[in-house]
């Protein structure tokens, strides 16, 4: 699963919940708004830039959040805090953590590992 966010960036094209299996599991990918995307597998629920105006009511409370920038449409700490439960880990860069305190920080180009996953960073460019 080490190429989740690429599939789950992948998936964000289609309009509509994409799943496959894997070696670990079914792996279901939820495209929300925009960049916001929920991935549900191996028993987890993860976000990716979880903001406005994707519809989070009624889904499930995460696992992870994983932010990629500070820029609104991919960072809304209203949803960070409607989408965490006691647990929830949020990776995400420095920037966001000086906002939202309860974000862990990640760099570009950092690896990091979470419960049974790999988070690799991978920088497009610089966004901040």
């Amino acid at each position: 699963m080490k190429s989740l966010v690429l599939l789950a960036f992948s998936a964000s094209l289609f309009a509509q919940t994409q799943s496959f299996s894997t070696s670990a599991g079914e792996v279901k990918i939820t495209p929300l708004f925009h960049a916001s995307v929920l991935i549900q597998a191996a028993g987890k629920t993860i976000y990716i830039d979880p903001a406005k105006p994707a519809k989070i009511d009624n889904l499930p409370k995460a696992d992870l959040i994983l932010i990629t920038h500070i820029h609104p449409d991919h960072f809304d700490p209203s949803y960070l805090a409607a989408l965490t439960q006691p647990g929830t880990q949020i990776l995400a860069p420095a920037s966001v953590g000086e906002k939202y305190p309860a974000a862990h920080p990640i760099a570009n180009g950092q690896t990091q590992s979470w419960q049974q996953w790999t988070i690799e960073t991978v920088p497009a460019y610089n966004l901040q």
